[in-house]
């Protein structure tokens, strides 16, 4: 198939050596393989997400640690991860389809891949910090002085012997 792709007529056992290296190049660049520079790109964008997931768990951590409403500041971090991950992808997809959409078929894989990268960091950013306001403005609305006791009695009874109501009922069901 590679060899009829490039030209060459006949068995492939009668080429030239150089005419095979040929086809052996065709078959490695077909493959992906061959392409050193994009292998090590990639390995090294996947190290760098795994950094970033490790540093932003981190973060969110001593943010935690730190605050003096350990639930409140829980609760928004995580929604807010979770917000911007899921804005992440949908700016993906949305950049994506927007530029096979304006620019049509003929769109570029870089471009494409382009957009899509950029869909993903407005989309990230855009519904993580409207979800971060909305989570503030949820907590921030029950307002933040604490309701006053003054004035306030407190009338405390006192509870029965439970052993004497133990012996009661012991000998009452005899």
């Amino acid at each position: 198939m590679y060899q009829v792709k490039l030209g060459l007529n006949g068995q492939f056992e009668n080429l030239e050596d150089a005419e095979k290296i040929l086809v052996y190049n065709e078959i490695i660049n077909a493959s992906g393989r061959g392409n050193v520079i994009v292998n090590s790109l990639s390995t090294f964008a996947g190290y760098a997400g795994i950094a970033v997931i490790l540093f932003t768990a981190g973060m969110m951590v001593w943010d935690i640690f730190s605050s003096e409403h350990i639930l409140q500041t829980a609760t928004h971090d995580a929604i807010v991860t979770v917000a911007s991950v899921g804005g992440a992808s949908l700016g993906e997809v949305v950049g994506a389809a927007l530029s096979t959409q304006l620019v049509g078929e003929e769109a570029s894989a870089l471009f494409v891949l382009a957009s899509g990268i950029i869909g993903s960091i407005a989309g990230a950013f855009i519904i993580g910090a409207f979800v971060g306001f909305l989570i503030d403005l949820i907590f921030h609305s029950g307002g933040s002085a604490p309701l006053s006791t003054d004035g306030h009695h407190c009338y405390v009874s006192p509870m029965p012997d439970g052993m004497v109501l133990a012996l009661q009922i012991l000998h009452h069901t005899n």
